[in-house]
């Protein structure tokens, strides 16, 4: 978990589920890995606690975003976006906190699954099968393992 922030408090929780929100595409770039991404948010919010409060999410621009992260990513667009929802739903349904997310499952790890890939378009990632709608929700189930792990 050295790449990862951790604090065994909320912050950790927060900063989990914007890793994860952002966690897909590294390539075209060559280089460019998962830990790249999990230092470079580490970094922002050991230089900014407040980084990833809600109320900051909601209005954050893509400037912020390249600043946090250091280097171009791929698809910036789709980022900024689940940024801004995470932002927007956190403060709407769970009084801003990644936490109280957590805790509306009630320790149920496929209840936090469903919840997350409910509230976050980002997380609900889906194919089509042999003619029939199939949903993963990998990043959601890497979120509540991540959860789990800290």
């Amino acid at each position: 978990w050295d790449v990862h922030f951790f604090d065994g408090n909320d912050l950790t929780v927060q900063y989990l589920l914007v890793l994860d929100a952002l966690n897909f595409c590294f390539w075209p770039e060559d280089g460019l890995e998962y830990d790249d991404l999990a230092r470079a948010l580490k970094k922002a919010v050991l230089d900014d606690p407040t980084v990833f409060d809600a109320a900051r999410l909601v209005a954050v621009t893509e400037d912020q975003v390249q600043g946090w992260l250091g280097r171009p990513f791929p698809q910036m667009r789709q980022r900024l976006f689940a940024l801004q929802e995470l932002g927007t739903v956190l403060a709407a349904q769970f009084d801003g906190s990644a936490a109280n997310l957590v805790r509306s499952a009630h320790r149920s790890a496929s209840a936090l699954v469903q919840s997350v890939a409910t509230w976050f378009t980002a997380f609900q990632d889906h194919t089509v099968y042999k003619g029939t709608q199939v949903f993963l929700y990998k990043r959601a189930q890497i979120f509540v393992a991540d959860v789990w792990g800290a």
